[in-house]
């Protein structure tokens, strides 16, 4: 229904309303034809609903007056939409703001639907001119309004889908997806088309206009001005139409005199919306082709590409033939089945040319292509990107003059302009795609590389295993030499060092990523390992394990598996000497501490060796080795023992872990450790 029927309508229940002496009613009535009267332009100016009848201060104070959210908020959401449609949009952000406040009000959904609308394209329209802060948070003010209109949408799209396209579509240009505009912008005006929403067609052809004209795409945004202000005209918005017509130079009806039967909008739309959805190159290419000389009536027709700095025919088509010959990478130099002069001089240019006549007027007929085949319309178009050529639609007609009507040149560079903006993402859709293709073989050319240096590394674990298992089994050969007790401990004692290295370089040998090891599992084969070297003495005391799930490199757990060795041998050797003499050495071995020589534990009670590893605050790590065996006398200073044992743990967790060790001595011996794991360190 346009401005004119509603008018009508308000007109025939004056009467009825003013005998049911409905205030309610007659004022808002009264505020409604006032904002029709504005949109005719018959209010006293653009801005405003009073006239010499109404005076909108005062109907206002008397909203405020008798406390009527409904009017209030009636009165800011319509003075609102003026103030949108004349492009004050902050003042029109405040006017919704405050018709916010008296929503509760109305229970009208179209009321507030068509508020909810607006007031998003309000705030759409500031967010070029917001300040940073601002920016942050209009995207979430939109999404919220978008989150009501989807539901609405959903529910009821033959009224609200428009409406939710042409916001989506605000959003996509503040985010600057472009082609994504352009679609959601050309289903809002199709699906407002459709359901006969003629006054949000309008509004929607006007966003898209002035998103086209942001890009300096003149001919496009002249195209969907001129709809736009059709649409106005049609819905009776003649203050708009005015405004639109004499902000853009819009001679909307009689600027060029048809020469041809008009184009269908909706047919442009349609054909805009394919080429917006072609992304793959060759795809792209052949659909411009086909829709550029369905659509001009041309013959025949090239699509250029501008290379580097050189200009090649990259489609080629022409009518009667569905084959569209792509990607041949023709210089246009080369080619005799278009003038190369006409398409260098677009490309200097950046001009259309139009020869409704080539061979006998215009700055052509000289050129050697016309003069040779003496082709009837020509029209080449640039397509342009930001005003960076990036291609030129050549089109002929060899049997017509005059082939080429304005209506058609009008279409052909709107195409032209999606063109551009699809061709450089096309592009760019293929770089990128040659991109992962050469990651791809980057990739599998790296995961070779790491396969065959897997393998070696496996190998050089495998062998440095070996080879320590092998100095192992020589230390203990050596030790069936020898009759001295002190003697075969000590090689014993190399020989569980030894041990110790050699299963780290299994782990690793086993391990998936060859870095690291799990020393929970580590900690358990190794001690478990200890204790079965020291048969009867192991007997004495159980083994007891408490380590979390914890992966060291090698550089770290070298040196713990080696103060583990040792603490634990300790522990084995000492803490639970035998009451029986027979199981005690006769001569005690050097690495003893002299006090504890002569100090038995009580018959009876059963030892324990707990090994615990976890993770402490931050990333520091914290080592535990402790028996309940006879302990360590108070005296005794661990870092100045005579024993090699003692002093190696010393060395290991402060110089090369760089840790701290302490020791307790309450119900047995604890040694603790704390250290943080080693990184890796190049040492190329």
């Amino acid at each position: 229904m346009n401005i004119d029927e509603l008018r009508t309508e308000i007109k025939s229940y004056e009467d009825f309303i003013r005998r049911a002496e409905d205030q309610f009613s007659i004022d808002l009535h009264k505020l409604k034809n006032q904002l029709l009267k504005n949109l005719k332009g018959q209010t006293g100016d653009s801005l405003t609903m009073s006239d010499d009848t109404y005076d909108e201060t005062a109907a206002v104070q008397g909203f405020r007056n008798q406390r009527n959210a409904n009017l209030l908020f009636h009165y800011h959401s319509w003075k609102g939409l003026i103030l949108l449609l004349n492009y004050e949009f902050a003042e029109a952000d405040r006017m919704f703001s405050t018709a916010n406040q008296y929503a509760h009000g109305v229970v009208l959904l179209p009321s507030t639907g068509d508020h909810l609308f607006y007031h998003s394209l309000a705030l759409s329209a500031l967010y070029p001119d917001r300040s940073f802060s601002g920016r942050q948070r209009l995207p979430r003010a939109l999404n919220k309004n978008l989150r009501k209109l989807k539901k609405w949408a959903d529910n009821c799209p033959e009224n609200f889908l428009h409406k939710y396209s042409l916001v989506l579509a605000e959003k996509a240009r503040i985010q600057g997806r472009q082609v994504k505009a352009i679609d959601l912008y050309t289903r809002a005006i199709s699906s407002a088309r459709e359901h006969g929403f003629v006054q949000v067609e309008a509004l929607a052809g006007e966003l898209f206009a002035r998103f086209h004209l942001s890009f300096n795409r003149e001919s496009a945004g002249q195209v969907y001005m001129r709809e736009a202000c059709k649409c106005y005209q049609k819905w009776g918005a003649a203050a708009k139409v005015r405004m639109l017509s004499e902000k853009y130079g819009l001679r909307y009806s009689t600027e060029y005199p048809p020469r041809g039967p008009r184009i269908d909008l909706a047919t442009v739309l349609n054909a805009t919306q394919t080429i917006s959805e072609e992304i793959v190159l060759s795809d792209l290419l052949k659909e411009v082709m086909r829709i550029a000389i369905q659509n001009a009536g041309a013959q025949k027709g090239f699509l250029i590409l501008q290379w580097n700095d050189g200009l090649f025919i990259e489609a080629e088509g022409s009518t009667g033939k569905e084959d569209v010959k792509v990607l041949q990478s023709i210089p246009v130099e080369s080619s005799h089945d278009l003038s190369a002069g006409i398409v260098n001089y677009v490309k200097r240019t950046r001009e259309t040319v139009v020869l409704q006549n080539a061979s006998e007027e215009g700055l052509f007929i000289s050129d050697p292509y016309v003069l040779r085949n003496r082709p009837k319309s020509v029209l080449c178009i640039p397509i342009l990107k930001q005003m960076k050529l990036t291609g030129i639609l050549y089109l002929e007609n060899d049997l017509l003059s005059d082939a080429f009507t304005w209506d058609r040149i009008e279409v052909l560079s709107m195409l032209a302009s999606q063109a551009a903006i699809s061709l450089e993402n096309a592009k760019l859709y293929e770089d990128a795609g040659q991109r992962v293709y050469q990651l791809q073989k980057a990739e599998t050319k790296i995961r070779d590389s790491l396969k065959e240096k897997e393998v070696l590394l496996r190998e050089i674990h495998h062998r440095v295993k070996n080879n320590m298992q092998i100095i192992s089994s020589l230390l203990k050969l050596q030790s069936t030499q020898t009759n001295d007790s002190r003697d075969i401990e000590m090689l014993k004692e190399s020989q569980n060092r030894i041990k110790s290295m050699s299963l780290i370089h299994e782990k690793l040998y086993e391990s998936k990523d060859m870095a690291h090891i799990n020393f929970r599992d580590y900690v358990g084969d190794l001690t478990r390992g200890i204790f079965r070297s020291y048969g009867a003495a192991a007997g004495r005391a159980e083994l007891k394990i408490e380590a979390e799930d914890i992966w060291l490199g090698i550089d770290t757990a070298i040196p713990c598996g080696l103060i583990i060795t040792e603490l634990v041998s300790n522990s084995l050797k000492y803490a639970f000497p035998s009451t029986k003499p027979a199981d005690r050495p006769t001569d005690r071995p050097s690495t003893m501490p002299n006090e504890l020589a002569g100090k038995h534990e009580p018959a009876g009670k059963k030892g324990e060796v707990k090994v615990a590893i976890h993770k402490t605050d931050g990333d520091e790590i914290e080592l535990i080795v402790s028996d309940n065996g006879i302990g360590l006398p108070e005296g005794l200073d661990f870092r100045n023992t005579g024993t090699l044992g003692l002093r190696l743990v010393t060395t290991l967790s402060e110089d090369q872990l760089s840790g701290k060790i302490e020791i307790r001595r309450t119900g047995g011996t604890e040694f603790r450790v704390n250290f943080r794991e080693i990184k890796y360190q190049d040492r190329v």
